[in-house]
């Protein structure tokens, strides 16, 4: 009988694994790529896409060296402010309501010419 209980409580545990691994939150940074260069005169955009399935997550910031604001559409483009020449980090942090980061946090390092 105790053999037939760890039997079934490994085949429930198996059925809700994948709601489990489900349950992570994702963010991709589609545009610019990794290590690009950007023109400082020109409107550049960060193209993102972010789904949020943590317990905490509420929503996301989108950071340019570490300044940023909240935003509450998790996929499109956003319009980056002017970017002065140099070495510049752009990132996009799931926070909770209170803008609390949750963990889930993307960035990449461009250079702006």
């Amino acid at each position: 009988m105790k053999h037939h209980r760890i039997i079934l409580l490994f085949a429930v545990l198996l059925a809700f694994a994948p709601a489990a691994y489900a349950a992570e939150s994702t963010i991709k940074i589609i545009s610019p790529k990794d290590g690009a260069t950007l023109n400082a005169t020109a409107e550049n955009k960060l193209v993102y896409e972010v789904t949020l399935a943590g317990p905490e997550d509420n929503h996301i910031h989108i950071e340019v060296d570490g300044k940023g604001e909240p935003v509450r559409t998790l996929k499109g483009e956003y319009k980056l402010p002017r970017l002065a020449p140099g070495e510049r980090t752009l990132g996009i942090k799931a926070v909770n309501k209170n803008h609390v980061p949750t963990g889930t946090e993307k960035s990449i390092k461009i250079m702006v010419k």
